[in-house]
């Protein structure tokens, strides 16, 4: 079954809303029926964003009920997603780019958009900056203070880097691709298991691969020249499918992290 026919279902067959939960319940169809929508007629299709943005809101403008609570929960839904895609490019991208988005992380958006404002507008997502095939200067990162500082224990704990300590300049420094900036790497499948695991959590965007060799911001501890983008890939690859005590340890680690989105201590 699809997030569309979902989401035709619930109109068809919701016994109007009576609480809290069911209206987040559709505020979780509608967001689902956007990741849906937007993987397949963007990432697929190649719709320009804005368009995207428009067409769906405007086929998820009605609710097929005669309540005046329905109707009026709906409305509030359907403005809160509208917002979410056109001014919180933070948490559309987290929205687009996680692994798998449930009724839990439906609810930590809805707070983090109920009380915080909104990102700075170069963080506003882009069709450029999730795609791979068309990667931006920059893959763009979207996290607060503390979460870098618990990247940086990470990495120091699993010892990605030939750093005696990694700090948080060293993490922040990455994520903004600084120009001129460089670190050895002391295990290259550990490091590329992190950055994938920050875009499955919707922290980083897709092309992070492309965006760190073409800075030239990871360097190998066998050759000290960059890493490149096909090398990052390969790693990748090997690590997902031979997976380690370490690389769980820090999937695992990150995952945490990514919950840490409620404090929205943005940079």
């Amino acid at each position: 079954m699809t997030v569309i026919s979902l989401f035709e279902k619930w109109q068809t067959t919701h016994e109007h809303f009576n609480n809290e939960t069911d209206a987040l319940q559709e505020l979780w169809i509608i967001l689902l029926s956007a990741r849906y929508s937007y993987r397949k007629e963007v990432l697929n299709d190649g719709k320009k964003l804005d368009r995207f943005v428009e067409d769906f809101a405007c086929s998820h403008r009605h609710v097929n009920c005669d309540k005046a609570r329905c109707r009026n929960v709906h409305e509030k839904n359907h403005n809160i997603a509208r917002r979410i895609l056109t001014e919180r490019g933070d948490l559309a991208q987290h929205l687009f780019n996680s692994k798998n988005f449930t009724l839990e992380n439906c609810i930590k958006m809805k707070h983090v958009f109920d009380t915080t404002d909104a990102p700075p507008p170069n963080t506003v997502l882009s069709n450029t900056e999730v795609s791979e095939t068309k990667p931006p200067l920059s893959f763009g990162y979207h996290l607060s203070l503390k979460q870098m500082v618990r990247i940086a224990d990470c990495a120091n704990a699993n010892h990605l880097f030939c750093v005696s300590v990694a700090t948080v300049e060293d993490i922040r420094a990455l994520l903004e691709r600084r120009n001129g900036y460089q670190i050895t790497v002391e295990n290259i499948r550990s490091v590329t298991i992190l950055f994938d695991t920050l875009l499955e959590n919707g922290m980083i965007g897709w092309n992070w691969k492309a965006a760190m060799a073409r800075g030239g911001h990871l360097l190998s501890k066998k050759t000290g020249k960059p890493i490149s983008a096909t090398t990052l890939s390969s790693a990748l690859s090997e690590i997902k499918n031979r997976p380690t005590p370490v690389s769980k340890r820090i999937v695992d680690e990150i995952r945490e992290i990514a919950i840490m989105l409620d404090d929205n201590e943005a940079e």
